[in-house]
């Protein structure tokens, strides 16, 4: 089945982006997302996106920010209007106005003391041997153990 993106009338100026995609050796799917991104510029403007101004892109991506758009989604949007600035309208001036969005940073999980029994050994079949990886002052050391063959550990002191 082919794409919808491709179906519709061609303007000018999406055969141009098209064309400088298939150049670059784009695959299809990346065609299809920097296209979407370009339209829905067009769909905020209610113009063309060759007509854009520095002040409509930083409105456009201010609503991105405001309708919850995540990092991902933003940063691709980022790159498919600086592919279009930049290289199919030639306004590299337009491209500096994208701004890449950071994700946030998670927090680390804290485990309670009882997960902290639970992974006190770790267990890693390795060449028909099974190395335990008892935890100490934060480091794992190394202990090659006899050959077991489903035997319990044992529990780990704390």
């Amino acid at each position: 089945m082919t794409d919808p993106v491709f179906e519709k009338p061609i303007s000018d100026l999406r055969r141009r982006m098209l064309q400088d995609m298939s150049n670059r050796n784009f695959v299809d799917k990346t065609k299809h997302d920097y296209i979407r991104h370009v339209e829905a510029l067009a769909k905020f403007l209610d113009r063309s996106p060759d007509t854009a101004t520095a002040d409509d892109v930083r409105q456009f991506q201010a609503d991105q920010i405001a309708g919850a758009a995540q990092p991902s989604k933003m940063n691709t949007q980022a790159s498919a209007l600086r592919f279009f600035f930049t290289i199919t309208l030639g306004r590299p001036d337009l491209a500096n106005q994208l701004a890449r969005t950071h994700y946030p940073r998670k927090l680390p999980r804290v485990l309670s003391p009882e997960d902290v029994g639970r992974r006190c050994h770790i267990n890693v079949r390795w060449s028909q041997k099974i190395y335990d990886y008892p935890i100490s002052s934060g480091r794992c050391h190394v202990l090659p153990s006899l050959h077991r063959s489903r035997t319990k550990l044992p529990k780990c002191s704390t």
